[in-house]
């Protein structure tokens, strides 16, 4: 079956090449069945890098609602509720830039009233938190400030990068950075 001669088009491919270039339904359809299995091996790839994602962050929250991670490491009680407040604060405001609802948000800080050392547990939620940062919008004043929590280059690196594009002031206080081991 040929289109109308009105909306004739010619493909540079295919069995219309060999039709004098008319468009037939076949041509369309094989079109159509392209794009949408495009579409699907993108959906499936996406799907595939949030699982990554939800499983990287699920194997975090288990391990930090195990007491014993940080038991092991020696720190007493008051360093583990000041980690847990840490993270709960981190998936808040991760929340809250990601949904959208961030016009009352004029400032991220992260205060915990006792140093907390750098723990690759935490890695999931900073990546988590730098790329909600980014998603949000242009124009609305936003500070950062971290007193008391160490991290490593690599968790300097990824705010660093959201920090720089979006918000006006940064302060760091009783930061110390740990040296990537080669």
């Amino acid at each position: 079956m040929e289109t109308k001669s009105s909306k004739k088009r010619r493909l540079d491919e295919g069995p219309s090449a060999n039709n004098g270039g008319v468009v037939t339904m076949e041509d369309v359809q094989r079109l159509i069945d392209q794009r949408v299995l495009q579409a699907e091996q993108a959906t499936q790839r996406e799907q595939a890098s949030m699982r990554r994602q939800v499983d990287a962050l699920e194997e975090a929250n288990a391990a930090l609602k195990n007491r014993c991670h940080w038991l092991n490491q020696g720190h007493g009680d008051q360093y583990i509720a000041e980690m847990t407040k840490l993270v709960k604060q981190i998936k808040k405001i991760t929340e809250k830039l990601r949904n959208g609802a961030v016009n009352d948000l004029k400032q991220i800080a992260f205060k915990p009233d006792v140093f907390l050392a750098h723990d690759d547990i935490l890695l999931p939620h900073w990546s988590e938190l730098s790329d909600a940062i980014q998603l949000r919008g242009e124009g609305v004043p936003l500070s950062f400030v971290l007193i008391n929590v160490q991290m490593d280059r690599s968790v300097k690196d990824m705010l660093s990068q959201s920090l720089v594009l979006k918000c006006e002031e940064v302060g760091l206080s009783g930061i110390v950075s740990i040296p990537k081991m080669a």
